[in-house]
């Protein structure tokens, strides 16, 4: 909830660490079962983040296009 807050205020931060909680490739790697990833959300945040600075949010687009199901 508090990421989703800042996530809303335009915190570049925020939004990119949001965007990771949907990421199907992290959650593959971390083996997490508390939700589904979504893709679509993910890659929806992911450029918000890189227009407010995020700095690592091109490589995190760069891996969600890469992305196989």
């Amino acid at each position: 909830m508090l990421l989703l807050r800042a996530a809303e205020a335009r915190d570049a931060r925020a939004a990119l660490l949001l965007a990771k909680t949907f990421d199907p490739i992290l959650s593959k790697q971390f083996g997490a079962a508390d939700r589904e990833p979504d893709l679509a959300t993910s890659a929806e945040l992911v450029p918000e983040s890189e227009e407010w600075g995020a700095l690592e949010a091109r490589r995190q687009l760069e891996a969600l296009a890469s992305y196989n199901r």
